[in-house]
């Protein structure tokens, strides 16, 4: 949440229990505890407030008990964050898929790299990387989205060799 949404907030807090607005030092210190919080939830966490007939006394300690208690109730927004279209990892937000092969022996090696462009990857382990600097280092780009993917109920062994090779050009 923004200053102007958390402001609103405890304006609507003071009000509904008839208190005074806290000094701007207090309002300054629970902002900073309380920004993390995004502004979806504000209203449903300040109904589920409003049930008890007294003001909190550690007002920072219970809207973070409720934001959880939101979260649980709407595992959707904690489970499954958005993602946006980066051009750089098209198939898979925030990771770039690519592959090497040996000069040595023709084998090739796969990697994982977290997308330095759009930076949306879970993964904070993995190195990160632009696309057009693996392509310059020699990697080619793994589409993951190519139709000719291997069945799995493929029982001829030449057909499900052949299906690999096109898969790997």
């Amino acid at each position: 949440m923004n200053e102007q949404e958390f402001s609103a907030y405890i304006d609507d807090i003071c009000n509904y229990y008839e208190r005074k607005r806290p000094k701007d030092v207090t309002c300054d210190l629970w902002y900073k505890r309380l920004k993390g919080i995004p502004a979806e939830p504000l209203e449903w966490m300040l109904a589920k407030m409003f049930e008890n007939a007294e003001l909190p006394k550690n007002l920072p300690g219970r809207t973070w008990e409720l934001y959880k208690e939101w979260l649980i109730s709407h595992t959707e927004k904690a489970l499954f964050p958005t993602t946006f279209d980066c051009p750089d990892c098209r198939d898979d937000p925030g990771i770039l898929h690519v592959y090497a092969i040996s000069v040595k022996t023709g084998a090739r090696y796969f990697y994982a790299f977290n997308c330095a462009k759009c930076r949306q990857s879970p993964n904070k382990g993995w190195p990160y990387s632009l696309k057009k600097d693996l392509e310059e280092a020699g990697y080619i780009e793994v589409n993951l989205k190519q139709s000719n993917r291997v069945a799995p109920e493929q029982k001829d062994i030449k057909a499900l060799i052949d299906n690999v090779v096109k898969l790997f050009p």
